[in-house]
């Protein structure tokens, strides 16, 4: 079962895809001039294209700045140039890594997962989830955001989840609200549905304390999982990040952690 960490860790000189392990980095949203011209020189044309269509400049860049880190990642643990990187998109929208067979480099095999990622960013950092054999879902959210939390969770959090938000004393409220959102979201991203998977229809805990938690999604959501995934999902909080809140989950209940600082 994971053990949460207690800091993130420098970055290794070499990245290597372990079996049973997910591993988590932390980065800033906000680089150098010089740093992004070199991230742009990295993406696809259409990453190219949307990061263009943002309406504020900061937010263009943020988005060069969160995909050119992930394809950075993704080469080091694959030993490819991350500008060679091809990705898919499932049926809801998850990106996915597509590779290429040996024997026919031109054609690209969705099948063939060499590596499971997940993307996530709030404000001024981003998380990024990989493991080598196992879905998983990553998710940061901002504290310092106002708005009316209870609302939200009335509407999307299950009734139990509801209830024991309500009865959070009050001082605790947002940031249990956030710590909730938090791990259903990571779920539904691992499981690649996105919040078309509904939120309302798992429970997690409420609760604003780090902790592991391991559970049994409903049959009609597991379904929506790959074939062989496990029936058991693990959700687990990060190390401490001011003023952020985030989340980890992954298939089973038998991976490691390692949480590296980009």
């Amino acid at each position: 079962m994971p053990v949460s960490p207690q800091q993130w860790s420098e970055s290794p000189d070499r990245l290597q895809l372990i079996p049973e392990t997910v591993d988590v980095w932390l980065f800033s949203l906000n680089q150098p001039s010089a740093k992004l011209d070199e991230m742009r020189k990295l993406l696809s044309s259409d990453e190219l294209a949307r990061s263009e269509r943002f309406f504020q400049q900061s937010s263009g860049e943020q988005y060069v700045a969160a995909h050119g880190i992930l394809r950075i990642l993704l080469g080091r643990y694959l030993n490819k140039s991350p500008e060679k990187i091809v990705f898919n998109k499932n049926t809801h929208g998850k990106p996915m890594l597509v590779t290429f067979p040996d024997n026919s480099p031109d054609i690209a095999d969705s099948n063939n997962i060499s590596a499971h990622f997940n993307l996530s960013h709030a404000h001024d950092y981003g998380l990024i989830a990989i493991s080598p054999d196992r879905a998983v879902g990553v998710d940061i959210e901002y504290l310092k955001r106002e708005f009316e939390y209870l609302k939200i969770a009335r509407r999307f959090f299950s009734p139990a989840e509801y209830e024991s938000l309500q009865n959070t004393p009050g001082p605790l409220q947002k940031d249990a609200f956030f710590s909730g959102w938090c791990r259903k979201e990571a779920i539904l991203k691992a499981l690649g549905t996105g919040l078309s998977g509904g939120l309302g229809n798992f429970d997690v805990s409420i609760s604003t304390e780090p902790h592991t938690e391991i559970i049994k999604l409903p049959e009609h959501l597991q379904a929506k999982a790959s074939p062989n995934s496990k029936a058991k999902w693990c959700i687990q909080n990060l190390p401490e990040v001011d003023s952020y809140t985030h989340a980890v989950a992954a298939e089973g209940d038998d991976w490691a952690l390692r949480c590296f600082s980009y």
